[in-house]
């Protein structure tokens, strides 16, 4: 059997859908938890708890792929000043994960289906894969 060669613009086409593909599948899992969570008001010593957790998970940055998409999920934008860093993001996805955070005391990536919160329960592809 021969193999196909793709050439560049074919390649650089090809990726830049898979990219809109996961950007749509993203978009709409992320629709999905917003109809699955109940509605609630967040108090301040919940904010500041989810803000304390969060704090944590960047200092001790453990996993920087899962800080990354984690990050990724809740900022979308960050201004650097001259004594202060600001981020800002779109507060129904920060909303969904602290409320996410509320519940089970854990940062868990609510938006992403294959996470699992108990730390052995991650490398399920690896299994597949024989990594």
């Amino acid at each position: 059997m021969s193999e196909i060669t793709l050439d560049a613009t074919l390649q650089k086409f090809i990726k830049e859908l898979q990219s809109k593909n996961e950007d749509y599948s993203r978009a709409i899992r992320r629709l999905e938890q917003q109809q699955a969570f109940p509605v609630r008001d967040l108090t301040r010593d919940d904010c500041r708890e989810f803000a304390a957790a969060v704090r944590k998970l960047l200092k001790e940055n453990k996993d920087p792929k899962f800080t990354r998409v984690y990050l990724a999920h809740v900022i979308t934008r960050v201004d650097v000043g001259k004594s202060k860093i600001r981020m800002r993001g779109p507060k129904a996805a920060l909303a969904e994960q602290a409320i996410a955070f509320d519940s089970t005391k854990l940062l868990v990536p609510t938006f992403d289906h294959k996470w699992c919160p108990g730390e052995d329960s991650n490398f399920h592809d690896l299994a597949a894969t024989g990594t």
